[in-house]
C-alpha cells in the first residue's frame, strides 16, 4: 500500500473516471504537495477527484523546470511531504527523475488536451 496517483481524461461533464489513466505516479509526495498548495486539493482527500485546469498544469510544469534547473530551490518550489504512506522525503536522483518525467508527460499532455471539450482529473488512493 502506498500512496498511488493518477491523471485521466475525460469529456467535460461526465462524472465518471475512464477505464484508462493518462498518466500514474507511485509515492510522488512533492507533486501532491503541490496540488494541495496550488489546486485547492484537500490534503486530507484520498479517493476523491479533482479537476486541474490548464493554467494548473502549465504551473506545475513550470515549477518543475525551475527545480530541474536549480534543484536547490526544491524545499522552496516543491517540497516533499511526510506520510505514512507517501514515500520518501529525500531531494535525490528518485526526487528529481519524478519531476524529468512528469516535465516530459506535461509537455506531451497540454498541447494534446481540447480545454474546451476535456478536463483532466487528479485521483489518489492511500
Amino acid at each position: 500500500m502506498g500512496l498511488d496517483m493518477y491523471l485521466y481524461c475525460r469529456n467535460k461533464g461526465e462524472t465518471e473516471l475512464p477505464d484508462d489513466e493518462i498518466y500514474y505516479w507511485r509515492k510522488a509526495n512533492q507533486i501532491r504537495q503541490w496540488l494541495v498548495s496550488h489546486t485547492g486539493y484537500s490534503k486530507n482527500s484520498n479517493i476523491t477527484t479533482h479537476v486541474l485546469t490548464k493554467e494548473h498544469l502549465e504551473n506545475l510544469l513550470s515549477d518543475c523546470k525551475k527545480v530541474l534547473k536549480n534543484p536547490e530551490l526544491a524545499p522552496i518550489i516543491l517540497p516533499t511531504s511526510a506520510g505514512f504512506y507517501f514515500g520518501g522525503t529525500q531531494y535525490d536522483e528518485s526526487y528529481l527523475l519524478t519531476l524529468e518525467e512528469t516535465a516530459g508527460m506535461l509537455e506531451s499532455l497540454i498541447p494534446e488536451t481540447d480545454f474546451d471539450t476535456e478536463e483532466i482529473v487528479y485521483w489518489e488512493w492511500w
